[in-house]
C-alpha cells in the first residue's frame, strides 16, 4: 500500500514538472518570437 501511494505521489510530481516545463518552453518560444519580430522591424526601419 505504502509503495503504491509513493508511486502515485511521484507520478503527480512528475506531471506537475512536465506542466511547468511546458509553460517555461512556451514562454521562451514567445520571447524568441518577440525578439525576432523586433529585430526584423529594426532591420526594415534601418
Amino acid at each position: 500500500m505504502a509503495s503504491k501511494r509513493l508511486r502515485n505521489s511521484a507520478s503527480k510530481g512528475e506531471q506537475m514538472n512536465c506542466i511547468d516545463l511546458k509553460i517555461n518552453l512556451n514562454r521562451t518560444v514567445i520571447v524568441q518570437i518577440v525578439i525576432l519580430i523586433l529585430v526584423l522591424k529594426g532591420v526594415i526601419v534601418l
